[in-house]
């Protein structure tokens, strides 16, 4: 649903107006929108497993209290760090991704990536890389302790220690506001 917004925004950015011209998107079909989503939709389970076994050896690294459990700024930090290498993934796919959304015409996945490599060489598959770094690592620190903070407070039993999960609808409450203090924090 957000990908053919998510390409008009881009087009919108990269154009001289301001703005994505009617003409340009007239007569080249829905899939026009969806330039760019391949690369994205053939990495991100891989990419959410990696940062969740990221987050969980981080994590792993610290000490637990007297309830079992890890204080919350060890969940910011092994969100961040944990994060960090997955970073290394994410910066080349999304690059490739706004590239093929932003050229005037179709521009395969593997074609984009030869091209910034016969332009930059394989670094400029990383062009961007420090914001990109700061932006996927911040935000999923505070998206893994907003997550765990809220099922503290939403379940004094687990805050506890003596209930080991919560259920299914508290952890969605907590994904929830997880995931808008994640996207708001970057």
């Amino acid at each position: 649903v957000g990908q053919p917004f998510d390409t008009l925004k881009v087009r919108m950015q990269v154009s001289a107006h301001g703005s994505a011209p009617v003409q340009q998107h007239q007569g080249k079909g829905i899939l026009h929108m969806y330039r760019g989503f391949l690369p994205p939709l053939l990495t991100s389970g891989f990419v959410s497993s990696l940062n969740f076994i990221g987050f969980e050896t981080v994590k792993n690294l610290f000490p637990r209290n007297e309830n079992r459990l890890h204080h919350l700024s060890v969940h910011w930090i092994a969100g961040f760090g944990g994060s960090l290498p997955v970073t290394l993934i994410t910066c080349p796919v999304i690059l490739v991704k706004v590239q093929q959304q932003a050229a005037l015409r179709r521009v395969g996945t593997l074609e984009c990536m030869q091209t910034i490599i016969k332009h930059t060489g394989p670094q400029g598959l990383l062009r961007g890389y420090g914001v990109h770094a700061v932006l996927e690592t911040v935000g999923r620190g505070w998206y893994m302790l907003t997550y765990e903070a809220v099922k503290r407070y939403i379940s004094p039993q687990y805050r506890r220690g003596q209930q080991h999960e919560i259920s299914l609808v508290h952890r969605m409450l907590a994904g929830a506001c997880a995931g808008w203090v994640g996207w708001v924090s970057i």
